[in-house]
C-alpha cells in the first residue's frame, strides 16, 4: 500500500492537479498505518495549505494526531484531539437527532480513551475514563455506532471495578 501511495503523489505532482493533496493525505494515512511517523509533516504541510481533500481538517488533524502517536508524542496527540473534539462537539442542526456528532468527534474521543487505558496500568485514570465513557453515553447511547462502539465498549470491559 505504501508504495503505491507514492507512486500516485508523484503521479498528481507531475500533473499539478487537484488531486495532488488528496494523493499526499493518502500517502500520510498510508505511512502513519505503516507505523511510520512520517506522515506528521505530510499532515502539517496539508493543514497549513488548508488542502481541500475528502474529510477536510478534520482528518488532517486526526491523522496529525494519529501520527504524533506513532512516535510517541502522546501529549502532542492529546492537544490536537481534545481541541478537535471540542471544536466538533457542536449542538445539533435543528431537526437532526440530538445525539448526532460528526464521525471525527467519536474517532478522536476514541484515540483519546485508547491512550488514556494504555497508559492506565496504576488505575489513576480510571475514573476520568469512566467519567468520559458515561459523557459520551449522554450523547449517544450507540457511541456513535461503529467501529467506535466497539472500540469504547473493550475499553471500558477493561477497567478494574
Amino acid at each position: 500500500m505504501l508504495p503505491e501511495a507514492r507512486r500516485a503523489v508523484e503521479w498528481a505532482r507531475t500533473r499539478a492537479g487537484t488531486s495532488h493533496a488528496r494523493f499526499r493525505a493518502d500517502l500520510a494515512d498510508a505511512l502513519t498505518e505503516c507505523g511510520e511517523a512520517g506522515g506528521g509533516p505530510l499532515y502539517a504541510d496539508l493543514l497549513k495549505q488548508k488542502a481541500d481533500i475528502p474529510g477536510g481538517a478534520p482528518r488532517l488533524k486526526l491523522g496529525q494526531a494519529r501520527s504524533l502517536i506513532v512516535s510517541g508524542d502522546t501529549s502532542g496527540a492529546f492537544v490536537i484531539l481534545r481541541d478537535l473534539a471540542a471544536a466538533l462537539d457542536a449542538p445539533p442542526e435543528p431537526g437532526s437527532p440530538a445525539s448526532s456528532r460528526p464521525e471525527g468527534f467519536w474517532h478522536a474521543w476514541t484515540l483519546m480513551l485508547e491512550e488514556l487505558s494504555a497508559r492506565n496500568k496504576d488505575e489513576a485514570r480510571t475514573g476520568t475514563i469512566r467519567a468520559n465513557i458515561r459523557r459520551l453515553e449522554s450523547i449517544d447511547p450507540s457511541l456513535g455506532g461503529e467501529p467506535w462502539k466497539s472500540r469504547i465498549t473493550k475499553i471500558r470491559e477493561s477497567l478494574k471495578p
